[in-house]
């Protein structure tokens, strides 16, 4: 059986990204992701996909390590108090060559 997945461009608008995401599970998406690039947080975007929802999996993808540490999206992933089981994050190098 085939999934199917959504992706959305992060947005500082949370409420937005909540509402897409809350859409793709009621329509029985297997997924929602976003990227992390500005202007929005790919982290803080992924948070709020996975309080709006249930049983959807939320990704993120990627993450670019040359400008965000590891230890602070930790960090801001555990400091939610969300349980991240339904949580995908890609990572990737970037182009700042740090």
């Amino acid at each position: 059986m085939a999934t199917r997945g959504i992706a959305v461009p992060s947005t500082p608008d949370l409420e937005l990204t909540r509402a897409i995401a809350g859409s793709a599970e009621e329509l029985g998406y297997a997924s929602v992701w976003t990227n992390d690039a500005p202007p929005g947080d790919g982290i803080a975007s992924v948070l709020a996909m996975l309080e709006a929802t249930e049983t959807i999996r939320v990704g993120v993808g990627a993450v670019p390590f040359d400008r965000r540490r590891a230890e602070d999206v930790a960090a801001q992933l555990t400091g939610s108090g969300q349980a991240l089981d339904r949580l995908v994050i890609v990572v990737g190098a970037g182009f700042g060559g740090t």
